[in-house]
């Protein structure tokens, strides 16, 4: 028992002394605990990377330069790279900047070629809206060569195309009819087509419809002058004069240097009586084109019912000099026939070839030559329009057309009548 008693003692006294240490705090104590683990920590990290680097330290020369420049590729890169700039720069004086500055270039080309294209379908929209086809056709061509995937230049290059057959008056309307119908679908709004298909209309002689496609041609371009032009066609073959004035004029106002609208709109006049204005259009028409011819010829009707008698034969003159110049009545502004009114109780005169034309120009001279006491140069101007072989009904038709216009100038010209039925009895 004695003997077991000690060994329990002498346990006890080999505990730290610092347990037992009554004058020490319990953070001291901590703080002497984490200062031992810091330094075991230190110790055992630089043993660590000793071992470490040991371990991977490259074994001979060559291994240490493949080792530096695979951690130095970078800067090599950079320095050659500058390299290379510097002697492209020298050389051959091209600048760091000289692939940026390029793309720089080209887009902004590419912008400019945008914008050129836009303007040339612009153009081309414009030159629709006055009846210019062929001229509208010339810029969407414009706008391809620098752009062929523009799709605005696509459809007015086939708006162009159906348009110029429309004029020219060679389609099938079993055809075109539902090509304009697609195209009105697949663009709703788009002016150019209800305007062509207005004319379709027109020469299938559907009037009405051609006014209804011709209105929202308008409402959906209000510069649409083929269109306003379009309805002073029909108003006027109604015999709504006021209403032909009105469509002529808007027509005249967006395109004022159209001869061809400026002479609509003084044809418009003369049929509502307004002599005077109608007649500073046509002499306007003139002095836009030379060569428009049935000018002429109205200037001539115009300057006889006002009693300027002079100025009446030197206008029908030169209406004829044109009829007869073959170069001149072949240009396209002078094909066609024409048609003369007889009154609203009668149907009109259409003289659709040239000798039918040539026979009414010598009886207007003639009878104008009359008037001014010329009797034999009157008869030789009838005896050239006999001498021209023309159908037997056309010549009625023409002699009534003078009958009608006999008429007319007595009711306006009284000092006129006597001589007046005087031509009517000899000549016709």
């Amino acid at each position: 028992m004695e003997v077991k008693q000690e060994t329990r003692l002498a346990s006890q006294d080999e505990l730290p002394q610092e347990i037992d240490d009554p004058l020490r705090t319990d953070p001291e104590r901590v703080e002497e605990a984490a200062q031992a683990i810091r330094q075991i920590v230190k110790s055992a990290s630089s043993q660590f990377w000793e071992a470490n680097v040991q371990a991977t330290k490259p074994k001979s020369r060559l291994v240490r330069t493949i080792t530096f420049f695979a951690s130095t590729w970078v800067v090599f890169f950079a320095i050659i790279s500058a390299f290379t700039v510097l002697v492209g720069w020298y050389e051959y004086e091209v600048r760091p900047l000289h692939s940026v500055e390029r793309i720089a270039r080209e887009q902004k080309q590419a912008d400019a070629e945008k914008e050129m294209g836009d303007y040339y379908v612009d153009l081309g929209n414009k030159l629709l809206n006055v009846g210019e086809a062929k001229a509208a056709r010339a810029q969407f061509k414009e706008a391809l060569d620098l752009d062929p995937l523009n799709v605005e230049a696509q459809m007015g290059d086939l708006k162009c195309e159906l348009f110029e057959s429309v004029e020219q008056e060679h389609f099938d309307l079993a055809i075109i009819q539902p090509k304009l119908n697609k195209l009105a679908n697949e663009r709703p709004g788009d002016t150019h087509v209800y305007a062509f298909r207005g004319t379709v209309n027109y020469l299938a002689y559907k009037p009405d419809r051609a006014l209804w496609n011709y209105k929202r041609a308008v409402s959906y371009e209000d510069s649409n002058a083929y269109a306003y032009d379009g309805m002073a066609t029909i108003y006027y073959e109604k015999g709504e004069f006021d209403k032909s004035v009105e469509m002529s004029k808007r027509a005249h106002d967006i395109a004022p240097r159209n001869p061809t609208y400026k002479h609509n709109y003084a044809n418009a006049l003369y049929a509502s009586g307004n002599d005077e204005e109608a007649i500073r259009q046509y002499k306007g028409v003139t002095l836009l084109d030379v060569q428009f011819i049935w000018a002429y010829h109205d200037l001539g009707q115009l300057y006889r019912l006002t009693g300027k008698l002079r100025r009446s034969q030197w206008y029908y003159e030169q209406f004829i000099d044109l009829l007869e110049d073959e170069e001149v009545r072949s240009l396209e502004k002078n094909q066609g026939g024409a048609g003369f009114t007889t009154g609203s109780d009668s149907y009109p005169v259409y003289l659709a070839e040239t000798p039918e034309q040539r026979y009414y120009a010598y009886y207007s001279i003639a009878l104008t030559a009359y008037l001014r006491g010329h009797t034999e140069e009157a008869a030789s101007y009838v005896s050239k329009a006999e001498d021209i072989q023309i159908d037997p009904y056309i010549e009625s038709e023409i002699k009534r057309l003078m009958e009608y216009d006999i008429t007319l100038l007595k009711e306006k010209q009284k000092q006129f009548e006597a001589r007046a039925d005087g031509f009517r009895s000899t000549f016709l």
